[in-house]
C-alpha cells in the first residue's frame, strides 16, 4: 500500500474511531477541542484529549486497532517521514471535519 491508498482509507477509519469512542466513552465529543487537535501528539490527539496524556496506551488498543480506528499511522503503509506527515495531516483534517459537523 502507498500513502495515497492509506489516505483514501482515512474517512472510514475515523468513522470507526467515532463508533469506538461512542461505545466506550460517551460524551467524548464535549472534551475534544478541534482547534487543539493534532493526531501525532500524545497530548492533543483525540485519545489524549479524552483520556489524558498517553491516551493511546490507556485504551488497551493494539497497534493495528489504533490504525484501523484513525488514531495512529502504520509505518508499513505510509513510512516515517513525508508519508507519515501527509497521513497525519489527513487524519487531523478528517477528525476536525467530523467534529465540526
Amino acid at each position: 500500500m502507498n500513502v495515497t491508498e492509506a489516505i483514501s482509507k482515512i474517512p472510514d477509519r475515523v468513522r470507526a474511531g467515532i463508533a469506538w469512542l461512542d461505545g466506550n466513552e460517551p460524551g467524548w465529543r464535549g472534551v475534544v477541542n478541534p482547534d487543539e487537535l493534532k493526531v501525532q501528539s500524545l497530548c492533543n490527539c483525540v485519545l489524549g484529549q479524552v483520556f489524558g496524556f498517553a491516551g493511546l496506551a490507556q485504551t488497551g488498543l493494539a497497534r493495528n486497532e489504533r490504525v484501523d480506528l484513525g488514531f495512529w499511522h502504520d509505518k508499513d503503509e505510509v513510512g516515517n517521514d513525508k508519508g507519515a506527515d501527509e497521513y497525519y495531516a489527513g487524519l487531523d483534517a478528517e477528525w476536525r471535519r467530523v467534529l465540526a459537523g
